[in-house]
Formats: structure tokens, C-alpha cells, sequence
């Protein structure tokens, strides 16, 4: 009895293994596994096969400065545009016979765009580069003051006030991180917070 019982649970065993392994068979015809094609698709550069002279840390002090100049500059004007627009109230509602509540369409619909449009702008930058971001903001931020002073109505200048926004957002949200990129933390760390409350920040060696 003990002998039958153990050929039956060997005989079972080796139809289970026959059988899982027919399915893995089967499993693998069905959804063959690519491997070698992923590792071909894959392309590691290590650092050391890197250029030197591309690495931002490594720009002249001259080109750095220049970057950081013009950056900073970006983002005094954005940050002008958005009260500075309170100052045309007078001549909007005189001109265009707007109300009050009217003329001030144009500083809610700029601070709109500037506070939805950097969702979308910061995952750009990282897959494009923050140069062709840069050069469209700066580009659309100053045509939209021409429409602005151009515009015959209210709708207009909601419009231009909403691209402005969005442009401009890039002026605010990008500049830190192009900071980063072209001085070394120890440079900007302990100054780079106090420039809101402070003087514009010092980059020091």
C-alpha cells in the first residue's frame, strides 16, 4: 500500500512539473520577454566621458554673471507687471468706460495664469532644457504690454493679461533652479534666501 501511495505521488509530481512546465511555455511564446532589445534602448554616458568646459559649473565667472543678470532682470519685470498694472485703472476706466470692478479683470487674470501655468512649464523645462522656455516667455511676456496698450476693450486686455501671466510665470519659477545650475550650493546657499527681505543676493567665492 505504502508503495503504491508513493508511486501515485511521484507519478502526480512529475505530471505537475510536466505540466507548469508546458504553461511556462506556453506563457513565454505568448509574451516573449525582450530583454536584450531594452538594454539595447538604454544608453548610459558615464561622467567622466563629459565634456568639462559644458558643465555650468564650469562656465567663466564672466558668462555665470551674465546669466544671472539677465535672469534676475526677468524676474524684476514680472514682479513689476503685477501691481504695476493697478496704475492704469484711471485711464482704463476714463477710456474704455470700464467700472471699477471691471478695469481690475486684467490683475486677476494675470495672477490666474501665473499660479496654474508653472504645472505645466516645470516638466517642460526638464525634458527640453530652460533656454527655449526662457526665449517664448520673454518673447510673448513683451508683445502682450503692446496689446495691452493697444487694446480697444476690456475682453483685449484680459486676454493679453492671462498670456502675460503665463509667460511670465517662467520668470519666477525657473530662475532659482538656473541659479543652481551654474554655481556651486556653497556659493548660493547662505545668501541666495535673504534676497526677498534683503538686497539683491551677493554671490561670493
Amino acid at each position: 500500500m505504502a508503495d503504491s501511495l508513493s508511486k501515485v505521488q511521484v507519478t502526480l509530481g512529475i505530471h505537475t512539473s510536466a505540466s507548469s512546465a508546458t504553461v511556462a511555455d506556453d506563457t513565454e511564446r505568448a509574451y516573449p520577454i525582450e530583454n536584450e532589445k531594452v538594454e539595447e534602448d538604454v544608453t548610459a554616458i558615464p561622467t567622466s566621458q563629459l565634456d568639462a568646459d559644458l558643465h555650468p559649473y564650469n562656465f567663466s565667472k564672466r558668462k555665470k554673471w551674465t546669466i544671472t543678470v539677465v535672469a534676475c532682470s526677468f524676474t524684476l519685470l514680472v514682479s513689476a507687471a503685477t501691481t504695476s498694472f493697478t496704475s492704469g485703472y484711471l485711464s482704463m476706466m476714463r477710456d474704455l468706460s470700464l467700472t471699477y470692478t471691471q478695469a481690475i479683470v486684467g490683475l486677476s487674470t494675470y495672477l490666474l495664469a501665473f499660479a496654474v501655468t508653472p504645472l505645466f512649464t516645470s516638466a517642460f523645462s526638464e525634458e527640453f532644457g530652460r533656454q527655449p522656455l526662457y526665449i517664448v516667455s520673454v518673447a510673448l511676456f513683451s508683445l502682450m504690454h503692446v496689446m495691452i496698450a493697444l487694446a480697444p476693450n476690456i475682453a483685449v486686455i484680459a486676454v493679453a493679461r492671462i498670456i502675460q501671466g503665463a509667460a511670465g510665470s517662467a520668470g519666477v519659477t525657473m530662475v532659482a533652479g538656473t541659479i543652481a545650475d551654474i554655481w556651486e550650493p556653497k556659493q548660493y546657499v547662505p545668501r541666495f534666501p535673504l534676497r526677498p527681505v534683503n538686497q539683491p543676493a551677493r554671490i561670493l567665492d
